[in-house]
Order: structure tokens, then sequence, then C-alpha cells
């Protein structure tokens, strides 16, 4: 089982290494220039696009709104991010990281830290 583990070390210290953030920038930056600066020439298009209203389209059942449809790829993205920060901060620092997710929250909403880190041993 350790060296199965330290084949996946291996693969991870390659994958999540320098080469992929110096592919992901390199790419950005291609298609930037490539593209002539799309998001940034077009964005005032684009947020017009969002917030204008639709002629024609008024009680049509089955049709959603650009406005509606970027919110709900935005909760969902938003959704999935957290969830995976949850469990990536779980993974990487152990239950310690739950006692201190449930702390700010605890101080956020006006409740004893001690009340919710004895509920995130119980749930952990």
């Amino acid at each position: 089982m350790d060296s199965f583990i330290d084949i996946l070390k291996c693969i991870q210290s390659v994958v999540w290494g320098p080469i992929t953030l110096i592919l992901l920038v390199g790419t950005g930056l291609y298609f930037t220039i490539r593209l002539g600066f799309l998001q940034i020439t077009r964005l005032p298009r684009a947020i017009r696009y969002i917030f204008e209203k639709e002629e024609g389209v008024e009680g049509d059942d089955g049709d959603v709104s650009a406005f509606a449809s970027l919110c709900t790829t935005l909760a969902a993205t938003i959704g999935t991010g957290s969830i995976v920060g949850v469990a990536t901060a779980l993974r990487t620092g152990g239950p310690g990281s739950g006692d201190h997710r449930s702390y700010s929250t605890g101080k956020c909403i006006g409740q004893s830290p001690q009340k919710e880190s004895v509920l995130t041993d119980i749930i952990l």
C-alpha cells in the first residue's frame, strides 16, 4: 500500500506542479492575445446582453432569461466550489479545519463557538 501511495504522490507532484501552472497561464495568455483581448473588449456588450429586456418572449412557457441563466450557472459553480473547498480543507487540514470553520460560523451567527465545535466533533 505504501508503494501505491508513493506512486500517487509522484503523479500528484507532476500534475499539480509548476508545469501545470505554466501551461494554464500560458494557454490563457495565448488565447487572450490570439482573440484580441476578447474578455476585455466585449465585456460591456456582454453585460448589456445580460440585463436588457428580451422582446417578444414575455409569458412564453419554458423560456429562461439570460440573467436567470447566469444566476443558475453561478449558483451551481459556487456551490460546487464550496463543497470541494470543504472536502479539501478536511483532507489537508484534518478535523481541526472543521473546528475552525464551525468557530467562524458560530461567531458570525452569534452562537457560542464551543457548541459549534462539539457539534463538529460529533459529525466528523
